[in-house]
């Protein structure tokens, strides 16, 4: 792609115009991510915890389904919330 000047490329479009509209909505996206692995990880150590938490037991399937994670379910549901905050960090740090 050819630029002319002042960082304007062939089409006429100006270099970088739409970046921030790009970014603003990966943010987003990333910190929905990180909220939603967040509540379920807590959910799924409250559940492991106290047995109580069902109707939000989505990791269930997760520890239940893959053999080596059946015997580790509390640390599997702690490291998906640690997981959620450290994306959920992550996009906040996206300018």
């Amino acid at each position: 792609m050819e630029t002319f000047g002042a960082g304007v490329h062939a089409e006429g479009r100006r270099a970088g115009a739409r970046r921030g509209t790009t970014i603003a909505g990966m943010k987003k996206i990333l910190e929905g991510a990180g909220l939603i692995m967040l509540v379920l990880g807590g959910c799924g150590v409250i559940r492991e915890l106290t047995g109580w938490f069902r109707f939000m037991a989505f990791t269930r399937f997760l520890t239940e389904n893959v053999s080596f994670l059946g015997d580790a379910a509390l640390l599997t549901n702690i490291v998906i919330a640690v997981v959620g905050f450290a994306v959920m960090m992550m996009a906040d740090n996206l300018k």
